[in-house]
């Protein structure tokens, strides 16, 4: 809310599809995400079956502005799919 300068935090408790804040440009199609400490979707990094996935990239990384990036993305809600 631009007036009251406060963010209203909308929980995902089910499946969702559509556009999400990512960490930079490089998210392409098929990238396997997780959502990072600030909250934007990154890309699964280190021992890959010890990661959670959170989303699956549907599109790759879009700049809007100068540190804005958007991807449309699969988000599988508070239940993550593990990489085993």
């Amino acid at each position: 809310d631009e007036f009251s300068k406060t963010a209203t935090i909308v929980p995902i408790t089910n499946n969702f599809e559509g556009y999400l804040v990512a960490k930079d440009s490089t998210v392409k199609v098929k990238d396997k995400l997780v959502f990072n400490k600030d909250g934007a979707l990154e890309k699964v990094t280190g021992t890959p079956n010890k990661a959670t996935i959170n989303a699956t990239a549907l599109s790759d990384a879009k700049q809007i502005s100068n540190e804005v990036y958007l991807v449309k993305v699969a988000v599988f809600g508070n239940k993550g799919i593990s990489r085993n």
